[in-house]
C-alpha cells in the first residue's frame, strides 16, 4: 500500500511511519522539513508548507493519507482538494472535538463542539482548539476515518509533559 503521511517526522507521524514501513508499505512524508534533518531510509519526502500550497501533490498517487497535524479546517479542505484520485483519508483529531470531553463513556455519538470554520483564524487557544478540530472533522467529510485520541504519550513526545 502507498501511504502519504502529513507530518511524519515528529511524534505520532514518526511512529506511524515506522509501523507502516515495518509492514512493507511505501511511505511518503509531506512536511516542512523543519523537524528532522534525516529521514528514515526508503521514505519519499515532499517538502511543503500545507498553508502555502500543495500543487506538488497532483502528480502523486496514494492509497491512503494519514493527516497527523491539521489544526484548521482550511488545511483539510486544501489537502483533500490537492490529492489526485480518492485515497482513503484518516484524520488524527482530538478528544477536544467533543463539546464535553470530561464526561465518562464517550463514544462516536457524543455531541461535538460547534465547528469553527473561520478561515481567518491563524492560531488557536484553549477556547478555539476543540471547535477548530471539530471543524477539521467536518471538512474531512463523511467517508474519512476520524481518530479522537486523548493525551498521546510515548517515545519522541516533544512536549515533555510526562515521564515514561
Amino acid at each position: 500500500m502507498k501511504i502519504l503521511i502529513i507530518g511524519g517526522t515528529l511524534f505520532v507521524g514518526r511512529a506511524l511511519t515506522t509501523v507502516a514501513q515495518s509492514r512493507g508499505h511505501a511511505v511518503t512524508l509531506l512536511n516542512r522539513g523543519k523537524t528532522a534533518t534525516k529521514l528514515p531510509a526508503g521514505v519519499e519526502h515532499i517538502q511543503a508548507d500545507r498553508d502555502a500550497g500543495l500543487e506538488m501533490l497532483a502528480t502523486g498517487s496514494w492509497d491512503a493519507v494519514v493527516d497527523t497535524c491539521a489544526y484548521y479546517p482550511r488545511q483539510v479542505r486544501s489537502l483533500l482538494a490537492a490529492l489526485p484520485g480518492e485515497p482513503h483519508y484518516t484524520l488524527v483529531s482530538s478528544v477536544s472535538a467533543y463539546s464535553d470531553f470530561t464526561r465518562k463513556g464517550l463514544d462516536e455519538s457524543a455531541e461535538l463542539s460547534v465547528p469553527l470554520m473561520d478561515d481567518s483564524i491563524t492560531s488557536f487557544d484553549r477556547h478555539t482548539y476543540g471547535p477548530l478540530k471539530s471543524g477539521c472533522e467536518q471538512a474531512a467529510g463523511p467517508d474519512a476515518l476520524i481518530i479522537r485520541p486523548g493525551i498521546i504519550v510515548g517515545p519522541h513526545d516533544p512536549t515533555g509533559r510526562f515521564a515514561y
